[in-house]
């Protein structure tokens, strides 16, 4: 078979998509991910697509219309950033969670750096991060964004893409869905350190002499690792809800994507 520009065309616009989903999405938009087999990732799974699917082609040339091909450039890698961005959703409830929980055990200046992600993040939310990337990668859910991000040229067939009010109103729920979410997540621990809180203030009004930051302190980080312990099993419990959220969320935002197109 020989290779045509046309060819060439097509997979450079599939290229850009998945560049435009490694980007954002979890997991594959870290450091420990080289650019470079972000990039050589694209262009076997564009090559993928490319003989999987006899449907699909460019509309107009690089060559004949150059600003018409670039329009489509730049549509594909928001498509595929807009995918990426569904995912990571999921995870920065996840990180949410461990701010909120630190914030209520007493851990809040404890930030450790994150190099992956180059930010400060809070020891409880770093801890769940790392350990739903490693669920993450042990389940194989990153066969199954791949596989969503093959699924979205069926819905979204190339240069195809409406941003229409409904997708906004959409976003703005799930971003309270999240937050109920991350509260969720974090409710075993808050409850306690709340209920501590009131056991503490008590006891001061009982015994005014005592200092409760000396006693209350190391009682909050005693209660808080007693509590992590046995709330292991709900936790990866709720792994497994936000998982199967996250899949919908990603299919959602496709067919909203795809309802003018």
């Amino acid at each position: 078979m020989s290779i045509t520009l046309d060819m060439v065309e097509l997979v450079i616009i599939l290229m850009i998509r998945l560049l435009g989903f490694f980007v954002t999405a979890p997991f594959f938009n870290g450091r420990y991910i080289n650019t470079y087999v972000k990039g050589a990732l694209s262009f076997c799974l564009a090559c993928m697509i490319f003989f999987a699917n006899d449907n699909l082609s460019v509309s107009v040339s690089m060559f004949d219309n150059p600003l018409a091909f670039g329009g489509i450039c730049v549509t594909e890698a928001m498509i595929g950033a807009m995918i990426g961005f569904a995912a990571t959703i999921i995870f920065n409830a996840i990180i949410f969670a461990g701010t909120l929980i630190d914030s209520q055990a007493g851990l809040t200046m404890a930030t450790v750096y994150d190099p992956s992600n180059s930010m400060q993040l809070a020891i409880t939310a770093n801890l769940y991060y790392y350990a739903l990337i490693a669920i993450f990668l042990c389940t194989n859910m990153h066969h199954t964004f791949i596989k969503a991000i093959f699924y979205s040229y069926e819905l979204l067939p190339i240069g195809k893409f409406a941003f229409t009010g409904s997708t906004v109103s959409y976003i703005i729920k799930l971003m309270g869905d999240m937050f109920i979410l991350a509260f969720k997540f974090a409710s075993p621990i808050i409850a306690t350190m709340l209920i501590l809180d009131v056991g503490l203030g008590v006891l001061v009004r009982a015994v005014p002499q005592m200092n409760v930051f000396v006693v209350g302190f190391p009682l909050k980080i005693a209660m808080f690792l007693l509590i992590m312990i046995f709330a292991t099993d709900l936790i990866i419990d709720n792994y497994a809800i936000i998982y199967d959220k996250g899949v919908d969320i990603i299919t959602t935002f496709m067919k909203l994507f795809a309802i003018e197109t």
